[in-house]
């Protein structure tokens, strides 16, 4: 039976191969998935559980992020395989054997960049709370390298003289530099900013006329959610350019709300007045225990106060301003401290 078999697999020719080597070829791609899918059991079921009973996170990283490369590099070994059997120009050998240089440095390159995030992103949890954007700027220089080293690492590999490349970039360097002189000022500002690290992710900010919170930093721009909810991308050059204004650093905010009471208003209605302001913290928990209310000048058509007060660091600045604004006009109100409005006295002489 089994020769019977041959023999008919050995009677069609296809391509320069009889059946027979061709079913050979496709048995061993076949037995390259099969090995994929046995290698995804014993990672997830044997390997996983394995390194997770080990104090170390280290094991635990590299067995995540090698998973899927390791099956890559089975099913490309396969496909190899299964064209070099088979009877082919020496042509078309050389065209796989470069593709299939490039997908294995490719390949190797991607191992190298998931273990390094992983590391980084998980040793760096152990001194900082979240990943900020010092160490998704060290990652992202990690890829740049890996990536840069594995073209030129391809690039050498099908032939290309490296040498006199990188010597053509370096004559050409002079105009590349006057075409890309922004994108370069960008990229220093971006160091920049993560050397000194005047804000970081979460961070409200104003540079300029903008006022936002900071939602990314990169190495070319910065990008910031203002108040009224749009987006905006600034580049790092326009921002360490400018003076920038870091309002979540700050110990507290400091508010001045100036109040105007009517002319009618008598010394012991004022000296509630202030005393009222001054108990604001008590209900408005929101700001500091210790304000500031002064008397401070006879006004055209008001007697003029200064109440002083700093919202307290994380909480609402809008939302918090609005409470003491209300509060202020509730017990105003209550206690019968009338607030002032533009009026003018005429004295008519007959």
């Amino acid at each position: 039976m089994f020769e019977e078999i041959s023999a008919f697999l050995g009677s069609y020719h296809f391509l320069g191969n009889d059946l027979w080597q061709w079913t050979l070829s496709l048995l061993i791609i076949l037995g390259g998935y099969v090995s994929v899918k046995i290698l995804y059991f014993l990672f997830n079921r044997l390997l996983k559980n394995l390194v997770k009973k080990t104090k170390t996170k280290t094991d635990d990283i590299i067995v995540e992020t090698t998973e899927k490369p390791v099956m890559l590099a089975v099913m490309l070994v396969s496909f190899w395989w299964a064209i070099h059997r088979l009877d082919v120009s020496p042509q078309m050998l050389k065209v796989v054997d470069y593709a299939y240089q490039i997908l294995i440095i490719i390949n190797v390159c991607w191992v190298i960049t998931r273990i390094a995030e992983g590391l980084i992103k998980e040793y760096s949890r152990k001194s900082e709370k979240a990943i900020d954007y010092r160490i998704r700027i060290i990652i992202r220089t990690i890829k740049w390298v890996v990536w840069i080293i594995g073209v030129l690492t391809a690039l050498n590999n099908m032939g290309v003289n490296v040498g006199a490349v990188i010597t053509g970039l370096g004559i050409g360097g002079v105009a590349v530099a006057f075409a890309a002189q922004d994108t370069i000022k960008n990229l220093f500002a971006g160091f920049v900013i993560f050397f000194d690290k005047p804000f970081k992710i979460g961070d409200r900010i104003v540079v300029g006329t903008y006022d936002g919170t900071v939602e990314d930093i990169g190495l070319r721009s910065v990008r910031v959610r203002l108040l009224n909810r749009q987006l905006v991308t600034l580049s790092t050059a326009s921002v360490v350019d400018a003076a920038v204004v870091n309002v979540t650093a700050e110990p507290a905010k400091r508010i001045t709300v100036t109040l105007g009471l009517t002319y009618d208003t008598t010394p012991e209605k004022m000296q509630l007045a202030l005393q009222l302001l001054k108990d604001t913290p008590k209900t408005i928990t929101q700001i500091e225990k210790d304000s500031f209310p002064y008397f401070v000048e006879y006004g055209d058509s008001s007697l003029n106060l200064k109440y002083l007060y700093d919202i307290k660091p994380g909480e609402d600045f809008f939302e918090t301003q609005s409470k003491v604004n209300l509060h202020i006009l509730t017990e105003f109100n209550k206690n019968g401290l009338d607030f002032a409005f533009p009026t003018q006295t005429i004295y008519v002489k007959n």
